[in-house]
């Protein structure tokens, strides 16, 4: 009977100390972000520390520097660049899915010799459209043929990735296209990523610029602020001439025909 009751109280224990393992990972976690955090400014601590709903990324911190991935004075850099303080709440939690990543250092370099909003603001995304394609992503940040790229998915995909706040929506679609058809080369598959919904007009270009590439394109949207992404535009490769390609016949039923010689 003692020894059933003993069992028991063990039992118990065990059960107790598997529910609070969870906690005291959580704070063990938290300990190394805040003592990380010593070494940092006064705004980011505030930033992190007191801002309200800021422990999602106090904890996204502590991950990372608990992995140990990332440079960590690289990382001090990036959390003492006054222009990264409106975006640490939304980086942090992306760069914890990415941090494995080769080229993620090279954004974070970006981010920290960012000397104004403006330049910051496309490293930022890049780490959450990154965090958005999850395991399709093979490579942050790297070069192809001699030419820089934002990705390279594990299918081999190229991808371009564009954030704006204005209306410079078109000027930077056009960068994209004109970005793809360099380092595509006709073989490789393309994809751009967007902070933005394109317009009707925006997807008529993006179906010419398919049938430009004729390897295949697809274009995603990415919220900067949740992170959410899906897909808005999915163009099949155009094997051979670009005649026998379905979205290039579709293009061209849409065109006037020619004028006929007299």
């Amino acid at each position: 009977m003692q020894r059933s009751i003993a069992t028991m109280r063990l039992w118990r224990l065990g059960v107790v100390a598997l529910l609070l393992a969870p906690a005291v990972g959580r704070s063990d976690v938290r300990r190394s972000a805040t003592d990380f955090l010593r070494t940092t400014p006064r705004l980011t601590r505030w930033t992190l520390c007191t801002e309200p709903g800021s422990r999602p990324a106090l904890d996204a911190l502590g991950e990372v520097l608990e992995r140990n991935k990332l440079s960590r004075p690289l990382l001090g850099r990036v959390l003492s660049n006054p222009h990264m303080q409106p975006y640490l709440s939304r980086t942090l939690p992306a760069l914890r899915q990415v941090d494995h990543l080769p080229g993620v250092d090279e954004v974070l370099e970006r981010m920290a010799q960012a000397r104004d909003g403006g330049s910051v603001r496309g490293p930022v995304f890049e780490v959450i459209a990154s965090a958005a394609l999850k395991d399709r992503l093979q490579r942050m940040a790297t070069f192809v043929d001699g030419n820089e790229v934002d990705g390279v998915l594990r299918d081999g995909t190229i991808v371009e990735m564009k954030s704006t706040v204005g209306t410079r929506g078109d000027e930077l679609l056009a960068k994209a296209g004109r970005q793809l058809e360099r380092r595509c080369h006709g073989c490789r598959p393309g994809m751009i990523v967007l902070s933005w919904e394109p317009t009707p007009e925006q997807k008529g270009r993006l179906g010419e610029l398919a049938v430009s590439l004729r390897t295949g394109l697809r274009v995603m949207t990415v919220d900067p602020e949740t992170g959410q992404g899906r897909e808005v535009f999915n163009a099949p490769p155009c094997l051979g001439r670009p005649g026998l390609c379905p979205l290039a016949r579709g293009l061209n039923r849409l065109r006037p025909p020619p004028p006929r010689p007299r």
